[in-house]
């Protein structure tokens, strides 16, 4: 009799733990993971105007690249601590995220001419950049810090030129994530992927050989944009429209 009291004692503690096991394999069929790459590719075409120091204002466009590896990842500003949502298991924790390599970009103006030019850009984003979550996880936005130099025309002539951008918008690299199965571990970070950005961006240049400086604003979009919604929404468990 007391062994049959011991087992049924068991048993009746052991039913909660039970059922909320089977009732989370129920509501939990899968989750997704966000994992940088070692290596993300951006391009870009811009569209602005370009302000040369005691000229009038001329149209710009252009197409860029760049190629950034994570070089360190930290809590805090510009990520948000609590978003007022909840990780999904599974994640190892939100964080932002610091990223750096080379970019390239050729710009014509309908005034003078011609600039191309390069450098080192870093950028100031998070790890998890799910598109349904990152304006709210992120509400000041991402940063880019561009600085570099190359050869253009000016109105007082053609020569060698440095060159610094800020830029403020959004970076999103959809096959960052995946959906896996509850539980499942973390996938290995993949060789290289390719991300999209919208984002602002304000270029200082300045050629010293002639005296000629330069104020550039324009806005920049990955041609990538228009396939975004589509490419997260396979991989990120975006909710139906």
């Amino acid at each position: 009799m007391r062994s049959s009291a011991w087992l049924l004692g068991i048993a009746c503690l052991a039913a909660p733990a039970v059922a909320e096991a089977e009732e989370a394999q129920k509501t939990c069929s899968a989750e997704r993971q966000c994992t940088p790459a070692l290596f993300e590719w951006t391009p870009w075409i811009a569209g602005g105007v370009a302000f040369g120091i005691g000229e009038r204002a001329a149209a710009a466009a252009g197409f860029g690249l760049e190629l950034t590896s994570g070089i360190v990842t930290w809590k805090g500003p510009p990520l948000v601590a609590d978003a007022g949502w909840t990780p999904l298991r599974g994640d190892s924790g939100y964080r932002a995220e610091l990223r750096a390599g080379p970019w390239v970009y050729a710009e014509t103006r309908g005034r003078e001419g011609a600039v191309a030019e390069g450098g080192l850009t870093l950028h100031v984003g998070s790890t998890h950049d799910y598109l349904d979550k990152v304006t709210e996880l992120l509400p000041a936005g991402m940063f880019d810090l561009r600085a570099g130099g190359g050869y253009g025309a000016f109105p007082a002539g053609r020569a060698a030129h440095y060159a610094l951008a800020l830029g403020w918008g959004y970076r999103v690299a959809p096959d960052r994530t995946t959906s896996v199965d509850c539980g499942a571990p973390r996938p290995e970070p993949r060789t290289l992927l390719d991300a999209t950005v919208v984002r602002l961006v304000t270029t200082a240049r300045h050629a010293p050989a002639i005296d000629a400086w330069e104020i550039a604003l324009s806005i920049e979009i990955s041609p990538t944009v228009v396939f975004l919604k589509q490419r997260a929404g396979a991989t990120q468990l975006l909710p139906e429209d």
